[in-house]
């Protein structure tokens, strides 16, 4: 199966992913809390801006988060899950999770 864009995503593991970050109340209140400390905390720098910044901060937080989630697994289930996770564009969904909170600040 070829990377695809899916539902407006970079592929299916990226869309899957926002859907259940997204879908599940704690997980949400957790990204929209995460994402407002972010967006409060970053500045501008030489070469970045402010929303570069804050969209890698994000998206580095997102994916350590969910290395340290990942279950014990082996074999056949640990190869798959971990060439999902690899699959997911982590700074997309940490773009839209800081836009998302731009809005609400607006």
């Amino acid at each position: 199966m070829a990377d695809e864009k899916y539902n407006g995503w970079t592929n299916y593991a990226t869309w899957n992913m926002k859907l259940w970050m997204d879908n599940e109340e704690s997980s949400y209140r957790f990204w929209v809390a995460e994402a407002r400390q972010v967006w409060q905390d970053a500045e501008a720098t030489e070469g970045f801006t402010r929303e570069q910044n804050a969209t890698y901060t994000l998206m580095k937080q997102m994916e350590q988060y969910y290395a340290d989630e990942n279950p014990l697994v082996t074999g056949v289930y640990a190869d798959l899950l971990g060439w999902a996770l690899q699959k997911v564009d982590w700074y997309s969904i940490a773009e839209a999770w800081l836009e998302d909170v731009q809005q609400d600040d607006s």
